[in-house]
């Protein structure tokens, strides 16, 4: 497991607790829109590297978000860093200059999604969707969006969806892994599966992710096997920088549950109307 988890990280908390840059910045909320801010480290999966992928990034106090798309530097024009605040705004008028900008959507999606407006993001993703029916991406940001609304029926299908799409998405099969393991929802759970799943996602990178390692954790816990999962929540959690405090503890927490012979589930939330 790397320890220098600059890629990673922030995928803990949108595909599951999904991980990616560490970034620095202390301010507000932003978009990073700079690819060149971005490190990717020789032996670290790129997995849509070249695709549309806005990477929430988990930073010692806030949520950050990156553009990881080479191609949406002309796009975005110069800018840098945005406050999530007004990012559906600034989306909104690339979108005026661009209309049916395919990036455009999903990030005004994102941005709707991490400011709570979880509908308007499903409508961006809906119209981004019908004009690239092709793009896995597109389909995991959309379960991402399901799985927040608590519909997991419709998120488990579009992370399906991804996998038809992308066999070899890693994210997909985590995203998936992590619904089957812990869906509050007991008739969405399934542990084998869950285990199936996870592992076939720990195949498709070079370097395991951490997040990858914690699902692992969460599925052989809803199978029964707590050894199993106490061994990768613990490697989980030394992997975890320790700037990344929350996370940590909840790791910590998880494991504990383990060794009393217990899943972790998610806890249940009120459906959004």
């Amino acid at each position: 497991m790397p320890r220098n988890l600059v890629l990673f990280v922030a995928l803990l908390a949108s595909f599951h607790l999904p991980a990616a840059l560490i970034a620095q910045e202390k301010a507000e909320d932003v978009f990073i829109l700079d690819p060149t801010k971005l490190e990717i480290k020789e032996g670290q999966a790129s997995e849509g590297l070249h695709d549309l992928h806005p990477f929430r990034v988990v930073g010692s106090e806030k949520d950050k978000l990156v553009v990881r798309d080479f191609e949406v530097k002309a796009l975005v024009e110069k800018a840098n860093t945005i406050p999530v605040a007004k990012a559906y705004d600034y989306f909104t008028d690339i979108l005026k200059r661009n209309p049916g900008e395919t990036k455009a959507l999903a990030y005004r999606a994102e941005a709707a999604r991490r400011n709570g407006k979880h509908r308007q993001a499903l409508e961006d993703l809906d119209k981004a969707l019908m004009a690239d029916k092709t793009n896995y991406w597109l389909y995991i940001r959309r379960g991402n969006v399901w799985q927040d609304l608590q519909d997991f029926e419709k998120a488990v299908a579009d992370f399906k969806k991804a996998i038809e799409l992308k066999p070899e998405s890693g994210v997909a099969h985590n995203s998936l892994a992590w619904i089957l393991a812990t869906c509050p929802d007991a008739k969405h759970r399934d542990g084998r599966k869950a285990v199936e799943v996870a592992k076939k996602a720990a195949e498709q990178f070079k370097v395991v992710p951490v997040y990858v390692v914690d699902t692992l954790a969460a599925a052989h816990a809803e199978a029964g096997e707590f050894e199993e999962a106490k061994k990768y929540q613990i490697k989980a959690q030394e992997s975890m920088p320790d700037e990344f405090s929350s996370l940590k503890e909840k790791m910590k927490d998880r494991a504990k549950l383990f060794a009393a012979q217990k899943a972790y589930h998610e806890p249940a939330k009120p459906k959004e109307k």
